[in-house]
């Protein structure tokens, strides 16, 4: 019966992706592409009575790997899941997105409201880092919430050149905006 719940809700937030706008917070418009330039992912995560699914949109060119207690070996604490994402299938480009039980510890500095088109709402922590060699990195960290679910948070995070970020930054902004999650209880 839970695997069938999780199939379920798989495919319903599959065919939900396809209805989200690109809503914002603010910041410009959504680059747009076409249906042939996405890939629409979606993975359930059967963990501590909790079924989530967690899914996007990718372009094309983008990887990724899913990752949870049965498959993390030494990566993880038991009580995280989620996705390794490399721009252009690029390991060296990784934006990663998981799950994890409880209170991620935010950081020190106050982070900008962040809300995605799929409901989920929190905060966005941005840094450039200069480099010995004169170069910019960029650093995000996103936390997010389902509304009124304190069981999990959903942390996004990257660190990339400024450079790969100013050339990717509409895509990465439509990336992050159509996040979502759908997390059920199973008994």
């Amino acid at each position: 019966m839970r695997k069938l719940k999780g199939i379920l809700l798989s495919v319903l937030l599959s065919g939900a992706v396809f209805f989200t706008g690109c809503q914002g917070n603010g910041g410009g418009e959504a680059a747009v592409m076409s249906q042939d330039e996405i890939s629409v992912i979606s993975h359930t995560f059967n963990h501590n009575s909790f079924v989530d699914s967690i899914f996007m949109i990718l372009p094309k060119d983008w990887t990724y790997d899913t990752y949870e207690k049965i498959n993390a070996g030494e990566k993880m604490d038991s009580y995280e899941w989620g996705y390794d994402l490399y721009i252009d299938g690029d390991s060296g480009n990784e934006i990663s997105i998981y799950g994890t039980k409880g209170v991620e510890e935010m950081p020190q500095d106050e982070g900008m409201d962040f809300s995605t088109a799929n409901g989920l709402q929190g905060k966005r922590y941005v840094k450039e880092i200069e480099e010995d060699d004169g170069s910019v990195v960029r650093e995000e960290y996103l936390v997010l919430r389902i509304p009124d679910n304190n069981f999990a948070v959903y942390v996004v995070s990257y660190s990339i050149s400024n450079e790969l970020y100013q050339e990717k930054k509409e895509i990465l902004e439509n990336f992050l905006i159509n996040i979502g999650v759908s997390s059920v209880a199973v008994e």
